[in-house]
């Protein structure tokens, strides 16, 4: 009896191990058909059946970040911002499980970065001080990934891009703000397209550190190699359109 009941809890078991991963394998098939909703629905399944397992929150992490900066693409701010805090919430639970990650850090200050969109005054300051920890955290652990430098990339063009009035502003009441330039945001913008030259979205950040910087040949050449290079994921069309309309104001 003792044997029977071990080879059915076995049995049960690895039923749930399959099923789980069969969701994650349906959720990355939309996924990789840049729809992130129905990715998500698989995903949520998935973690109904194994909460604390990796890929299913990197999975969540992921695809709740992309689809709010989908809505925000599409100029609908109230279902963007309920997704990014969503996608926080995923971030700040697979930090408690996994905290010696790259992935963690990276997504954690991606979900940071994404939130603080929708904040103003001393919440929007917290956010970017959260964002330069983590990515630089996630840089620590491994040199590998391309995302983290993207956003380091982003976040010290941001900064750089401050007037003195809003750094008076920031400085006075809100304690100060970190430190960036616009030679920061090229090199890790730069440091991001040395591990994955095809990153469609690097080019185009890189393209608009250029243009804050007035580097407009530079800027020009890269906005033309962006409508040149293949759809990765959802971003790819979006960044295109933008390419087009700025190389059409040029």
């Amino acid at each position: 009896m003792i044997v029977h009941a071990l080879i059915l809890l076995v049995s049960l078991f690895s039923g749930e191990v399959s099923d789980y991963r069969n969701f994650i394998a349906e959720g990355d098939a939309y996924y990789n058909n840049f729809e992130n909703i129905n990715a998500l629905k698989e995903y949520e399944k998935a973690y109904s059946l194994a909460p604390g397992n990796y890929d299913v929150l990197f999975r969540l992490v992921r695809t709740y970040n992309d689809t709010g900066e989908e809505f925000k693409e599409q100029r609908n701010r109230e279902e963007a911002e309920k997704y990014i805090n969503k996608a926080l919430s995923f971030a700040d639970l697979f930090h408690k499980k996994f905290p010696d990650s790259a992935s963690v850090y990276t997504y954690l200050a991606l979900s940071y970065g994404n939130i603080a969109m929708f904040k103003g005054g001393k919440d929007k300051v917290t956010y970017a001080k959260k964002i330069e920890e983590n990515a630089k955290k996630a840089v620590s652990i491994s040199q590998s990934d391309f995302m983290p430098y993207i956003i380091l990339g982003i976040y010290y063009r941001e900064l750089a891009s401050l007037s003195w009035i809003e750094r008076l502003f920031a400085n006075t009441f809100f304690g100060g703000i970190p430190d960036g330039t616009y030679e920061d945001s090229e090199k890790m913008l730069k440091k991001a397209l040395s591990i994955n030259p095809n990153v469609v979205v690097a080019v185009y950040q890189l393209s608009k550190t250029y243009r804050a910087m007035e580097r407009n040949q530079e800027e020009k050449a890269l906005l033309q190699k962006v409508l040149a290079m293949k759809n990765l994921n959802f971003r790819d069309k979006y960044t295109k359109a933008k390419s087009q309309r700025r190389l059409a104001e040029m």
